[in-house]
């Protein structure tokens, strides 16, 4: 599996390698400073047999003769980015007259096809931490050098086409990621970094969402004790609770006196929500997933709270209700 931003240039100056190469350097070193690294990792890039750093003299530019460049870091443990200089062709054409229907940025890409080419950064599975983060900051720099705008397909960055200045303000950003999925992954690599360039970690805010391996039995729990559902409420519970495939996230919790569902229709009701919206749970933004837990977290120790349906994966939450009363 990989990963690829498209870099569409608005303007018909091509840069040089090493002007890209000491953009890219600057924000990646900006990024990084809150890791407080003791080792700076610098980009380079290999053409052909060529390698070229930002301290050199080279009048190379991005529009390329060889097959492909190749972005890499150092120090690290290998590994890099291809990159592809692309002449604008008719399958290029008919892709963004597709686009083009969906919005204003889409047609102003379209439009810049006229300057007749385009680049792409692929990054394959496997990757280190530096690299995952690295290709899209060597992509932004492209696009602010050509006044381009950036854009992903395949799932590097998930949106409409967009400029650097306001890529940069989102990229990477645990807090800003569209997924937990994605806040997850972003925080394991940063904290990969940390380790690796003997930086700062940083504290992993959304490790709470993690996926657990509890069997059906285990998630169905009296609350606060963590009783099972067979082993009946302790005196201080005040709640019965469904758990999800996902730490701090169940899928309902209700006042335990007005339980009345068997063990057999729970766990038959827990599985037909496994399938029909489980694991949508990690499919939202991670503000809307935090503003959901916050919620919950208030409902929990509300003396009001009878009965609570998590939004992101339950529609019907009433449904659900009345089922187990």
């Amino acid at each position: 599996m990989s990963t690829t931003f498209e870099v569409y240039p608005t303007g018909i100056e091509v840069p040089t390698v090493v002007a890209l190469l000491k953009l890219a350097n600057e924000k990646l070193k900006h990024f990084l400073q809150p890791l407080e690294l003791q080792e700076v990792p610098l980009i380079c890039v290999r053409l052909g047999e060529k390698i070229i750093t930002p301290g050199d003299t080279s009048n190379e530019t991005m529009n390329w003769d060889v097959e492909y460049a190749c972005f890499f870091v150092e120090p690290s443990e290998g590994g890099g980015t291809d990159a592809y200089y692309h002449k604008v062709d008719e399958d290029t054409a008919d892709i963004w007259d597709e686009y083009s229907e969906t919005g204003d940025t889409y047609l102003e890409v379209k439009s810049s096809l006229s300057v007749g080419y385009f680049w792409s950064f692929r990054r394959s599975a496997g990757q280190p931490a530096i690299i995952n983060l690295a290709y899209g900051f060597i992509a932004s720099a492209l696009a602010e050098l050509t006044e381009g705008f950036i854009f992903s397909d395949d799932g590097a960055w998930y949106g409409k086409p967009i400029r650097s200045h306001l890529f940069d303000t989102e990229y990477f950003d645990p807090s800003k990621a569209k997924s937990v999925d994605d806040a997850l992954w972003y925080e394991r690599c940063l904290n990969s970094i940390a380790s690796k360039y003997n930086g700062k970690s940083i504290e992993p805010h959304h490790q709470l969402f993690e996926e657990h391996d509890l069997s059906w039995e285990q998630r169905l729990v009296y609350y606060p004790s963590g009783r099972l559902f067979k082993e009946g409420p302790a005196t201080e519970d005040r709640f019965f609770v469904m758990l999800s495939h996902f730490n701090n996230l169940p899928y309902w919790f209700i006042d335990h006196t007005m339980l009345s569902a068997t063990e057999e229709l729970l766990s038959r009701q827990m599985k037909l929500i496994d399938i029909k919206g489980g694991f949508k749970l990690l499919n939202h933004p991670i503000a809307q997933v935090m503003g959901e837990y916050q919620k919950l977290q208030f409902a929990l120790n509300s003396l009001e709270t009878t009965f609570w349906a998590n939004p992101l994966c339950i529609e019907e939450g009433d449904a659900i209700r009345k089922q187990i009363t």
